[in-house]
C-alpha cells in the first residue's frame, strides 16, 4: 500500500532530479536551486484546460520535454466529472487524491475514495476516477515509462487540452479515443 510518506518521497525525488521551466517560460532551468532541481508553486506549471470528459484542467509539473526528467511525468488534474476508464500500455501510474472525493476504478473494482487515497496502476491495467464532489476533485498523477521509453500521458494532455486564453477543444468520444491511442492508451470499449 502506498502511503502519504511515499507520495512525499516521490515528490521530493521529482523536485530534486528535474530541470525547471515555468509555464510562463521566464524561469531558467535550476533557477533558485543549487543542484539543478526546481520548486514550483501550486499554480505554476503548464496549464491545460480540458473539455468533457473529464473536464477541468491539468497542470503538468514535471515531464521529459519541458523539465528534463527522463524517468517520470507528474501533474495535478482538477477533475470535474470523470477520468474515463482506460489503460496505459507501457506506463506505471499512481493517482493521489489531494482534495475531494470520488470512486476509484481499478480493473473490476470500484472503491470510494477520500482525500489522501492512493491508487497504484501497473501497465496494462484498466482504471479511472469518478468525481463525487460538487467541486472539482484535485488528483495528483505520476507516470513512469517502461524500460527505454518516454512518458506519454503529458503528451496526451497537450493533444487533448487547450492552454489558457484559447478555446477548449470539443472532442467527440471517437476523437478522444484516437488521441489516447496515439499516446499509448486505450479506452475501455
Amino acid at each position: 500500500m502506498i502511503t502519504r510518506a511515499l507520495v512525499i518521497a516521490v515528490l521530493s525525488l521529482i523536485i530534486s532530479t528535474a530541470a525547471c521551466t515555468r509555464a510562463n517560460g521566464q524561469q531558467k532551468a535550476g533557477e533558485g536551486t543549487s543542484k539543478g532541481g526546481f520548486i514550483l508553486q501550486p499554480e505554476e506549471g503548464e496549464v491545460l484546460r480540458l473539455g468533457g470528459p473529464p473536464g477541468g484542467q491539468v497542470i503538468i509539473k514535471v515531464d521529459p520535454a519541458k523539465t528534463g526528467s527522463p524517468q517520470m511525468a507528474m501533474g495535478i488534474q482538477y477533475v470535474e466529472g470523470e477520468i474515463p476508464i482506460h489503460l496505459h500500455e507501457q506506463e506505471e501510474e499512481f493517482l493521489f487524491v489531494h482534495r475531494g472525493h470520488g470512486v476509484g476504478i481499478l480493473g473490476e473494482d470500484r472503491v470510494p475514495l477520500k482525500e489522501g487515497a492512493t491508487i497504484y496502476i501497473p501497465p496494462g491495467t484498466w482504471h479511472g476516477f469518478e468525481n463525487t464532489d460538487d467541486d472539482a476533485s484535485q488528483i495528483m498523477w505520476v507516470v513512469t515509462p517502461g524500460t527505454g521509453k518516454s512518458t506519454q500521458l503529458e503528451k496526451f494532455f497537450r493533444a487533448a487540452g487547450a492552454p489558457p486564453g484559447t478555446e477548449v477543444k470539443s472532442l467527440t468520444p471517437e476523437r478522444f479515443a484516437d488521441i489516447m491511442e496515439k499516446h499509448g492508451m486505450k479506452t475501455k470499449p
